[in-house]
């Protein structure tokens, strides 16, 4: 009788074991686990499910094809746990955080952790896995996965494409125009790991998004970034034969076989990554290390980063085009020829242009400081002359005026505001 019982509790344990895990799957525990994730030279995906959880339950099968994709690459280990046994409590409780399911990866080596945040099919979590694995699956294996996919997908809208009419041709022509107006809107440039050097190189400031086609997050926040470039400062991109000094780029790390080197290169681990490029250097960026949800702070750090000064609508800040260096040197008493002099000075120039004052068009401010200077050797009243005929433009003629024109004569009426003699006077 016993050794009946004993028969019966094995054979239910090897079912349960084997309808929750494939043959290239590990069945971890509290106990194997630890052991599993410091074996050396490993990366290691796993599975935090429980037996309640239903999307657990939709999920097993895709894991279990995981298994099988990386069958071939022993350096990939596939491994569940079961959060809701009693052996698997201790260490799902140290890992999951949000709840079930909950998928990790772990390089062994460097102990480096990230939780996939994207969508659960076999495709996007085996592009997750090669991504920060550096492993590439050979074209075929994916290729008959896509084709997996898309036969599921195809089977649960065979009703809807037959009465849209239409062939899989057509379907797939509209999806091309559709890709082609995303690139082509807006002034974000779509990157490649080849175009990403020309494109830093390009304007003086480059801004530089990384993402993935896993992540979630990265797919909400390219309507952010778009924003950004069409919207706050698409007067600083630049349009048509006007150029502005500012480039915004947008690359999706995993659809490029060489993507992994631009990770290692710029030493990404999280995604979405903004990089921030200064006047071609493109080997030592600046990390925007602040809230990408919070819409202000973003626009902060480039304005920050460029010298720019706009606000979220895109208008120009209070102050724009103000060099304080330069202000601080008009007064009632001064003499507009000798202040002329020194800044005439090419030491005094240089010293300027390299400062971080002003904004991205802080030579053409320059220059307009001296404009105010030799009109005021030549009229004393050239501030206010000036002052008249700019708010006279803007009165009449502003919905004749691009934004780019119009940006110039506001921060040319900041200047004038501030070094205006009358409120200067000691």
């Amino acid at each position: 009788m016993k050794l009946l019982l004993l028969f019966l509790t094995t054979l239910t344990t090897l079912s349960i074991t084997f309808s929750y895990s494939a043959s290239n799957v590990i069945l971890a525990n509290d106990a194997t686990l630890p052991q599993l994730i410091k074996t050396p030279g490993k990366y290691t995906f796993i599975d935090f499910y429980a037996d309640w959880c239903r999307h657990c339950k939709k999920l097993h099968p895709i894991v279990d094809q995981l298994g099988e994709l990386f069958v071939d690459h022993p350096e990939i280990q596939i491994v569940k746990i079961n959060g809701d046994a009693k052996d698997g409590r201790k260490m799902s409780k140290k890992y999951v955080e949000l709840g079930y399911p909950t998928l990790l990866f772990i390089d062994n080596d460097s102990g480096r952790k990230v939780e996939f945040d994207g969508d659960r099919s076999v495709l996007g979590l085996s592009n997750f896995i090669q991504q920060l694995s550096g492993v590439r699956l050979q074209r075929e294996e994916e290729e008959e996965e896509e084709e997996k996919e898309e036969e599921k997908h195809n089977a649960k809208k065979g009703v809807e494409n037959i009465t849209q009419g239409g062939t899989k041709d057509k379907q797939l022509n509209v999806l091309d125009k559709n890709k082609e107006a995303v690139n082509e809107y807006g002034d974000v440039v779509i990157l490649t790991p080849e175009t990403l050097e020309s494109t830093i190189k390009s304007k003086p400031f480059a801004i530089i998004s990384i993402g993935a086609t896993w992540c979630n997050f990265c797919q909400d926040f390219k309507g952010t970034f778009t924003q950004l470039a069409t919207k706050t400062f698409a007067r600083d991109t630049g349009s048509g034969s006007l150029p502005g000094p500012l480039v915004f780029g947008q690359l999706t790390i995993d659809q490029f076989e060489n993507g992994q080197d631009v990770n290692v290169k710029f030493n990404i681990k999280h995604y979405p990554t903004l990089l921030f490029f200064k006047h071609g250097d493109v080997n030592t960026p600046t990390k925007y290390t602040g809230d990408k949800k919070n819409y202000g702070k973003l626009v902060n750090a480039i304005n920050a980063y460029t010298g720019l000064s706009r606000d979220i609508s895109g208008d120009l800040k209070v102050g724009a085009g103000v060099i304080d260096k330069l202000s601080d040197k008009f007064s009632a008493d001064m003499d507009p020829f000798k202040v002329l002099q020194e800044l005439t000075e090419s030491e005094k120039l240089i010293e300027l242009n390299n400062s971080d004052d002003g904004d991205g068009d802080i030579d053409v401010d320059v220059e307009y400081y001296k404009l105010i200077l030799e009109s005021l050797i030549i009229d004393s009243q050239a501030i206010e002359i000036e002052q008249n005929r700019l708010e006279e433009i803007l009165h009449k003629d502003i919905d004749k005026l691009n934004g780019i024109t119009i940006d110039s004569i506001r921060k040319r009426q900041n200047i004038l505001n501030l070094i205006n003699l009358d409120k200067r006077k000691k």
